[in-house]
């Protein structure tokens, strides 16, 4: 149930940036973030009274109201990243960032997340899903910076993730959800007052979309942001990053197959070999789970 759901929990993601890309093209950058922000925040808020009725009294670190902060740096040097290095090596080199701070962060039960070392019998099914995710690579573009920027942002993410999954933890998914658009929307506008950008003349070009790009973006990125704070504490953060990422891949294919008649190979046999590594690693860490542990009531 847990690997549907985080696979689940991708392919949302895939649609919030399909919504997500259609109005930063419309209406631009800045006033799209805005938006989605706002809907986000609107969302969250009509949850909370519904879904999460108990308050929980306990004040988290402050530390932990940094993830909307982080998911604003993470848009902002994708963006950058995509024009220097291209979107599939961007993607590519993001994952395997992401892949590298789940290791760490599940080695060192980075932030009270559970402590799950890592283990040479991994290493075969690692290497495995390195080979899937370099597969889909479809052009390479040589800037060291930049490919450094981009493994750092996955490793950013990750914090994003642990963060925000701790914060729940302590105050309820809902309202820290809500917390984690507070803070990206804060830092939106903040960006957007000190740059001088001007977003007025972009609410007449809303009238043009579809409500579902209006809204549906914001509404995705919070179904994404519950589902992910939900499900990490429950399972290794190195499978939910490879279950979130294997999501958004066959959501994409799916997509493009839809609506534009298209399917690339190369992604969707990259898409198999990561997923032959992944159920590699988790059958081997099955096999050395003790069989007590394995069918205790904390275990499933």
């Amino acid at each position: 149930m847990k690997i549907v759901l985080a696979t689940a929990i991708g392919a949302v993601i895939t649609m919030m940036i399909m919504f997500n890309s259609v109005l930063a093209v419309k209406t631009g950058q800045v006033f799209a973030n805005i938006v989605i922000h706002l809907v986000g925040l609107a969302a969250a808020s009509l949850l909370i009274p519904v879904l999460e009725k108990k308050h929980i009294n306990e004040k988290p670190p402050l530390y932990l109201y940094v993830g909307g902060v982080c998911g604003f740096f993470i848009v902002v040097s994708n963006n950058v990243c995509f024009a220097v290095l291209g979107a599939s090596l961007t993607l590519s080199l993001g994952i395997m960032g992401q892949c590298l701070g789940s290791v760490i962060a599940d080695s060192m039960g980075f932030l009270g997340m559970t402590r799950h070392p890592f283990h040479h019998r991994r290493l075969v099914g690692f290497g495995i899903i390195l080979m899937g995710i370099l597969f889909m690579i479809e052009q390479w573009r040589v800037n060291a910076f930049y490919i450094a920027i981009a493994v750092l942002t996955g490793m950013l993410v990750v914090v994003t993730m642990v963060v925000n999954a701790q914060l729940a933890l302590r105050i309820g998914v809902f309202r820290g959800t809500r917390i984690n658009y507070i803070t990206g929307l804060g830092t939106v506008a903040l960006f957007a007052l000190a740059g001088g950008v001007d977003v007025t003349g972009s609410f007449t070009l809303l009238a043009s979309l579809h409500p579902l790009y209006i809204f549906g973006g914001g509404i995705c990125g919070v179904t994404a942001v519950v589902g992910i704070n939900y499900i990490l504490p429950r399972i290794p953060v190195i499978y939910g990053t490879l279950l979130f990422f294997l999501g958004q891949v066959v959501a994409g294919l799916v997509i493009d197959y839809l609506f534009y008649r298209t399917l690339s190979p190369r992604r969707l046999l990259g898409a198999v070999i990561v997923l032959s590594g992944l159920a590699m690693n988790m059958l081997a860490d099955r096999a050395a789970t003790p069989k007590r542990k394995r069918c205790s009531p904390g275990s499933s």
